[in-house]
């Protein structure tokens, strides 16, 4: 009987670190194109927070050509980088995804990745979407990557999954501090 539970713990051991394994491969990198990968994470390695509650997450656009520099054009305004995207699916399966209008840029850059370099930058969640609903959303980040005399391309994360939990209700309606009837 001894050996029947050993195997049996050794086993369910093995499973658990396959599975774990295997999500944490999946969730690590997004699709290679052309040489270029890209990531999204939490910054501070949680995957879960209460309605409403902000949170950072950490994006970061590896090369992993040998000889092409990268350049990612980067704003100084977030809802006028027309080059970053979020894609945002919410429990329900609706789009949240941030909407973006065309304007005049207010100050940009280009920042150059050297070949086997990483650029990393953060992105705050007030200006993606209001996370209200109770459930897993989506989140995945896409880029447009220029290369000297290749076309433009875009990139694509993985996806990070975000678990919402009920935090504090806050009553919309209520009267502004001080007010009185």
């Amino acid at each position: 009987m001894k050996p029947y539970l050993i195997y049996s713990l050794m086993l369910n051991a093995l499973l658990i670190n396959m599975a774990l394994a295997e999500d944490k491969e999946t969730n690590e990198l997004g699709t290679m194109t052309n040489d270029v990968q890209m990531f999204i994470r939490f910054n501070d390695g949680s995957a879960s927070i209460k309605t409403n509650e902000l949170f950072t997450m950490l994006v970061g656009i590896i090369n992993r050509s040998t000889n092409s520099t990268l350049r990612i054009d980067k704003t100084r305004i977030f809802s006028d980088d027309f080059d970053f995207i979020c894609v945002i699916t919410s429990p329900a399966g609706k789009d949240l995804s941030p909407v973006k209008h065309e304007m005049l840029r207010d100050s940009s850059w280009s920042v150059p990745v050297p070949p086997n370099q990483t650029y990393k930058f953060e992105v705050n969640s007030g200006n993606l979407a209001e996370f209200d609903e109770l459930g897993t959303y989506t989140i995945v980040a896409k880029e447009r990557i220029k290369v000297d005399g290749k076309a433009d391309f875009w990139v694509v994360s993985n996806p990070l999954r975000l678990l919402v939990v009920p935090g504090e209700w806050k009553d919309t309606n209520a009267p502004p501090v001080g007010f009185k009837f």
